[in-house]
């Protein structure tokens, strides 16, 4: 029984291959059923289930990218702020250097604030985001924006 289930899987995942091939040469759903021998509502319902997937994988896929990214842009904007500090308390620094220094620090520290907090009018922050991802349900669109999901 099992092995039929297999069979049928791979059989599944053939058809579903052939259809996104179809599909991505702009071949309608008629068109691609009379070619592949099957009812046009199974290939409306192969699409379907595409669809599905993918949004699946590339929400992920964004997901875990973005948490890496931010992941990095932290470890970068600590390496910057570990030399900005030292510039500035370097004795043979210039004043104007140290000035420089200190407000290089201070536009480092704000942009590490507003990436986690956001500000009054802004909810493109870390903490926001997190927060919508834990309590609603959001999807990706195309533009990298998540809107909710209508049930």
């Amino acid at each position: 029984m099992s092995g039929q289930k297999g069979e049928m899987q791979v059989e599944i995942e053939t058809r579903r291959a052939k259809v996104m091939a179809l599909h991505s040469k702009g071949i309608t759903q008629d068109e691609m059923a009379k070619e592949l021998g099957v009812d046009q509502a199974t290939v409306s319902r192969d699409l379907q289930e595409m669809r599905k997937q993918s949004k699946k994988v590339v929400e992920q896929q964004v997901t875990d990218e973005a948490l890496f990214e931010f992941s990095r842009w932290m470890a970068g904007l600590d390496q910057m702020t570990r030399v900005a500090w030292k510039m500035a308390e370097n004795e043979n620094s210039s004043a104007i250097e140290k000035l420089r220094s200190l407000e290089f620090l201070r536009d480092c520290y704000n942009a590490r604030l507003r990436m986690l907090i956001g500000t009054n009018d802004d909810s493109n922050s870390a903490q926001s985001h997190v927060f919508k991802m834990r309590h609603e349900s959001y999807v990706y669109e195309p533009d990298f924006h998540f809107r909710r999901e209508k049930n």
